[in-house]
């Protein structure tokens, strides 16, 4: 059963029940009050009667007789039964025989009041002792409860026809609540069907008012768009990880079909001396291509689950570092360069050395590299501001392609400008990572002034004391 008919039948059920339960309390107490209205003027009649027959005694010097007593009430009174003091029945009304035949005549000299059942209908009896100067009489009067059993059908009749008319309002009323109640369940269904076909189509849902159902729909949104930023991901995991096992077969295939070709050459019985010693040199170079292939990759693997070994360090240790690494990597280099280190600042530095190291060398590796044949310049320059350290290595060669500017941290792209950079493309991958790590930012532009790039190491002010 749909939750819309079960609101209404719901709904249904509780004004039903309630329009009945007040409708039996309203009937009970109409009916108690008619019966109590009836009682009343009976016994009101009744203590009238009483005092009228003791007044004509006080006026008779030796008391009223029984035929004053009968003759009286006669002409003022109907509805009235009078016994005498054996409890004989002296005056009666033809249609009050058997009436008078069911009371019980009372001792007492209070007022005794009864309900009798004569035929059909039901008479409401008052009796009371009268004590007069020789003898005592019993007197009753007694009233038809007629009128209030007719009044009672009518008002059930008309509480009847209210009941019908007041269901047929609520229905329609608890109906059209029902429904609107229902909207945001009714567009919640419709979005979560829309969300499995295609998770990321999927357009939020527009509140249209303020309670518990409005809520859900937000939550509805939010888990909508965690969902979708997750899918997002894995389909951008699943392209890279395609598009990186694509240049991965590139980078392995490449130095092994140069070995295999130098490979056969030297296998050849007819190749001389030279040509295998040149052969057996390619052979070396793009094996140890390969074994920096798979050290690289293993690194940008390792610094996607780091656990940082962070301690204060100062501003000297950091100096000397930049400049062993300068140093180490210069040595290797084919071509002579120039390196400054220019506004040395004065701080303290919370990190992890290692990373901080492993960074540095990866940076300034990639800058020597992309240095022109002579004349080749790297510069670090620091300054300290009030968002923290920013530090800049910056150097005069090829720069940064344009159409890969945004892509440099992605693996095997390496920004070339000329194309003729033979490098794997891994070294800002790795420092992006440990940039991420670190909690630091990185930019790499182009110098705007001259030939060159630049790169901004931006490290915040809660890792430096000054």
């Amino acid at each position: 059963m749909k939750i819309s008919v079960k609101l209404f039948l719901s709904f249904i059920v509780i004004i039903v029940a309630s329009l009945a339960i007040n409708s039996v309390l309203v009937l009970h107490r109409s009916f108690q009050s008619g019966l109590q209205e009836k009682e009343t003027s009976t016994t009101m009649l009744n203590k009238l009667t009483a005092r009228q027959v003791q007044q004509l005694d006080y006026q008779q010097v030796k008391g009223i007789k029984p035929d004053q007593v009968v003759k009286f009430v006669g002409a003022t009174q109907d509805n009235v039964l009078i016994w005498n003091q054996h409890r004989d029945l002296i005056y009666h009304e033809d249609v009050a025989t058997n009436t008078a035949k069911q009371i019980k005549v009372t001792t007492s000299n209070k007022q005794q009041v009864q309900y009798l059942l004569q035929g059909k209908e039901k008479i409401v009896v008052a009796t009371i002792k009268v004590r007069l100067l020789r003898k005592t009489y019993y007197i009753s009067s007694f009233t038809n409860l007629h009128t209030v059993y007719v009044a009672q059908k009518r008002l059930l009749h008309d509480v009847q026809v209210n009941l019908l008319v007041i269901f047929i309002i609520a229905a329609g009323v608890v109906y059209v609540l029902t429904k609107q109640i229902l909207v945001p369940v009714h567009k919640l269904r419709g979005a979560s069907r829309a969300f499995q076909a295609e998770p990321m189509a999927y357009q939020p849902l527009q509140p249209v008012r303020h309670d518990e159902l409005t809520e859900l729909m937000i939550d509805f949104n939010q888990m909508a768009h965690q969902i979708q930023a997750m899918v997002a991901t894995e389909r951008h995991n699943a392209a890279f990880q395609k598009e990186f096992a694509s240049h991965l077969t590139h980078e392995i295939n490449t130095p092994l079909t140069i070995i295999l070709g130098y490979a056969e050459l030297i296998a050849a019985p007819t190749v001389d001396e030279t040509t295998k010693a040149e052969a057996i040199r390619y052979i070396v170079e793009e094996s140890t291509r390969l074994k920096e292939l798979g050290s690289r990759i293993s690194q940008l693997i390792q610094y996607d689950h780091v656990t940082l070994d962070t301690a204060w360090v100062s501003s000297d240790e950091v100096h000397a570092k930049v400049t062993d690494i300068v140093i180490g990597i210069r040595q290797q280099a084919t071509q002579p360069m120039d390196f400054r280190y220019e506004t040395p600042q004065t701080y303290q530095l919370n990190t992890d050395m290692s990373l901080f190291a492993e960074l540095l060398v990866n940076v300034l590796d990639n800058a020597i590299k992309a240095l022109p044949d002579t004349g080749g310049r790297i510069v670090v320059s620091e300054s300290l501001t009030s968002a923290g350290l920013e530090i800049r290595i910056q150097d005069n060669g090829h720069g940064i392609a344009t159409d890969k500017l945004g892509d440099v941290f992605a693996p095997f792209v390496t920004g070339s400008q000329t194309g003729t950079d033979d490098h794997l493309g891994l070294g800002l991958s790795i420092v992006q990572r440990i940039i991420e790590a670190l909690n630091w930012q990185i930019t790499l532009q182009n110098n705007s002034e001259g030939a060159g790039a630049m790169v901004i190491i931006q490290i915040p002010q809660a890792s430096i004391k000054s």
